[in-house]
C-alpha cells in the first residue's frame, strides 16, 4: 500500500480493488521490507499474553504475522472498509478463541473509546493522516510498553 502525499479518504484511496491487489501481493511476497522490519524487532519482545492494537491495520499483515506469539488479543482500527474487510477474514481466524476485535473509524476520533494495549502499533499510518502528531500521541496514550510505527522518511523510503 503507497501513502498519499497529503489528506486522503480512506474509503476511496483504499478501496476493494486496492485492498485486494495488497493482499494478492502479501501472498506472493509476504509483508513489504519495512513491515518486516517492524515485525522483528516487535518478536525480540516477550510478547506472550500481550494485548496488540494495530491502528491503520489494512489487510491485517502485522496482526496476521503476529499470531503465533502468543499475543493474547488483538484490535485492530481501519479507515478502510474494504481493507477491514479483508483482514477480518484473515486475521480472526488464526486468533482461535482469542479475542479479536476490527473496529471500522478514525483512529483518533476514537482513541479514548478503546482499552490500552501492550503493543500499540502504526505501519505506514502516519504519513497519510492529516494529523500526525494527533495521531501518534493518542497511539501513545494507549501504549502500556511499546509504541512502534513507521513512516515516510524520504520519498519511497520507510523508516
Amino acid at each position: 500500500m503507497a501513502c498519499c502525499t497529503g489528506y486522503c479518504a480512506a474509503e476511496t484511496q483504499f478501496d476493494g480493488k486496492v485492498a485486494e491487489k495488497d493482499l494478492r501481493r502479501y501472498r506472493r511476497r509476504g509483508a513489504d521490507v519495512t513491515t518486516r522490519l517492524l515485525l522483528e524487532e516487535l518478536c525480540r519482545q516477550p510478547m506472550e499474553g500481550w494485548r496488540l492494537l494495530d491502528v491503520g491495520g489494512g489487510i491485517g499483515v502485522i496482526s496476521a504475522e503476529l499470531a503465533d506469539t502468543g499475543v493474547a488479543s488483538v484490535t485492530m482500527v481501519e479507515a478502510s472498509p474494504a481493507y477491514l474487510e479483508i483482514a477480518r477474514r484473515k486475521v480472526g481466524s488464526r486468533y482461535g478463541s482469542r479475542p479479536t476485535q476490527f473496529i471500522l473509524g478514525d483512529f483518533t476520533a476514537i482513541a479514548n473509546t478503546l482499552p490500552d494495549a501492550d503493543v500499540v502499533t502504526l505501519d505506514r499510518v502516519v504519513c497519510c493522516y492529516p494529523d500526525g502528531e494527533a495521531l501518534l500521541r493518542e497511539a501513545a496514550g494507549r501504549a502500556r510498553q511499546i509504541l512502534a510505527f513507521t513512516y515516510r522518511a524520504i520519498v519511497g523510503m520507510y523508516v
